[in-house]
């Protein structure tokens, strides 16, 4: 008999580019200014065998807040959402549990309505609220990855070969698949992180 284990989420470590800073300071001087409302933005992670003990690397870049810049093929794209804040008072008092459930109704939305099946990059959504004293440089952030935490814990198997579930004409059908779903993704869009499998 197979041993299984509990199914864990490999928690993100991130990192925030310089450069956003230059960007995002830009943005707040000549078109949010006192807007706090929420923004999209996205981000890239990366993910498989490179993947250390501290985390998977996830990366907000200079080009995070430019929906239309492209994204590197090594990473993983995740849409999100930015809140910029006016004082470091504000930052400290937003109810940061509130934006963590929120976020996370969103995404088990996105399962009940099957909109996570067409674009399952909706499963990666994550927060970001942040200050920037412009004065002084000095910035405060904060980021939320919400995960789905299933009622009965999910279990998984050790890894076993493709050959050993699948049939040839199954692995030939996957191989297909696999390769004009990548060959419709446009040029930049990161790599294919997840997708689902119907066996048939």
């Amino acid at each position: 008999q197979q041993s299984t284990s509990v199914l864990q989420h490999q928690p993100f470590s991130s990192t925030i580019d310089i450069g956003f800073w230059s960007e995002l300071s830009t943005l707040k001087l000549d078109t949010l200014r006192l807007d706090d409302s929420a923004r999209s933005i996205w981000g890239s992670y990366e993910c498989g065998s490179r993947s250390s003990a501290t985390g998977a690397k996830f990366l907000v870049g200079s080009e995070s807040l430019d929906p239309n810049a492209q994204t590197s093929a090594r990473f993983v794209r995740a849409p999100g959402t930015i809140t910029v804040v006016n004082t470091v008072e504000a930052f400290k008092e937003l109810d940061k549990k509130k934006i963590i459930e929120e976020l996370g109704a969103e995404i088990l939305d996105a399962i009940d309505n099957g909109a996570a099946i067409e674009d399952p990059s909706l499963m990666a959504r994550w927060a970001m609220i942040t200050f920037s004293n412009l004065k002084t440089y000095c910035h405060y952030y904060w980021l939320a990855f919400p995960a789905v935490s299933l009622p009965i814990p999910a279990v998984v198997s050790p890894p076993v070969p493709l050959s050993a579930r699948l049939s040839p004409d199954q692995q030939a059908q996957l191989h297909a698949a696999y390769k004009a779903v990548c060959g419709s993704r446009p040029p930049g869009a990161g790599a294919l992180g997840h997708f689902l499998l119907t066996l048939r």
